[in-house]
């Protein structure tokens, strides 16, 4: 299929489920790189959307969100998350089969430096733990800690490791319907948090509608990349913080508490070391890097899953 072609398809975010083995597509019509307005769309229904505006506003500060990212081999699971730099403790994780927990392991993050939130003076860790030892079909409870306190109890579960299902999607962009791209301007940043509360909106409905077509039975999502907007073309000097409230959008679905993400570098993501602050990707390679983000930088990597 023509290179062109591909880019079409997948720059349109599609949700695929794919069936070991057995491609079963799940298309659906989205527009352009671009805005599609949430407050429009079918499940913005009975005020959705403006009760979704008015949670936005309580959860855009959170950069400490946890990401979930696929192991080494089918038996790990990898985790990552901010807390501050002011807290000296270092963050743990806990995992356990069921409710109570039974048989759960505790492991100790491994910590670096993050990103600093430049207009409230705030700097941040970023937290990483590797799972091991994870039986198939079986589920799991997990906590961690932020700031020495224990999050509430996180519900995820293995499938078989043979033959399983994933959801696939191409550019989710958070931060793309805000129309003045490559601004500098207060302007720009004024409109990053209606345009990325938008965006989150629509990568929630599109999570949760793949996830139904699945029958909630997807081992993880696969991204083609682009998770966030915002570079330093886009916000020349402050690409770094201002794309944090870009990676809380893409972080907020729910059901990513419970759904891993293998996630590939797109050229938006490449600019500043963010993303490997809030992935705890596995496998790594070096080709390609642009001492930034490690490999397969600069563009997308969509037809190496392929």
């Amino acid at each position: 299929m023509r290179k062109d072609l591909w880019k079409k398809i997948l720059v349109s975010a599609l949700s695929v489920s794919v069936l070991a083995g057995n491609v079963a597509p799940a298309m659906a019509a989205v527009p352009a790189d671009g805005m599609t307005d949430a407050s429009e769309t079918a499940d913005a229904g009975a005020n959705g959307y403006a009760k979704w505006e008015e949670k936005w506003e309580s959860v855009k500060g959170d950069w400490t969100q946890i990401a979930l990212t696929p192991g080494s081999n089918e038996s790990e699971l990898n985790f990552a998350w901010y807390s501050l730099a002011s807290d000296s403790s270092v963050p743990k994780l806990k995992i356990g089969k069921g409710k109570k927990m039974a048989d759960a392991k505790e492991y100790t993050a491994t910590q670096t430096d993050a990103t600093k939130d430049e207009k409230n003076d705030i700097s941040y860790k970023s937290n990483k733990v590797t799972v091991t030892g994870l039986e198939e079909n079986t589920t799991y409870y997990y906590t961690y800690q932020i700031d020495g306190k224990w999050s509430a109890l996180e519900k995820y579960t293995t499938h078989s490791f043979q033959n399983f299902s994933f959801i696939y999607v191409g550019d989710p962009q958070i931060g793309s319907s805000n129309s003045l791209k490559g601004a500098d301007t207060e302007e720009f940043y004024n409109a990053q948090s209606a345009s990325v509360a938008n965006d989150t909106f629509n990568w929630n409905v599109t999570l949760e509608e793949a996830m139904n077509k699945t029958d909630n039975e997807a081992s993880f999502v696969l991204s083609a990349g682009d998770q966030i907007q915002t570079t330093k073309k886009k916000a020349p000097g402050k690409a770094a913080w201002v794309s944090e409230i870009e990676y809380t959008g893409y972080l907020n679905p729910d059901v990513l508490r419970s759904l891993s993400v293998a996630t590939t570098v797109g050229n938006h993501d490449a600019d500043n070391p963010n993303y490997t602050y809030h992935f705890n990707t596995p496998n790594n390679s070096e080709k390609g890097s642009n001492g930034v983000v490690g490999g397969t930088t600069g563009s997308h990597m969509e037809m190496r899953y392929l």
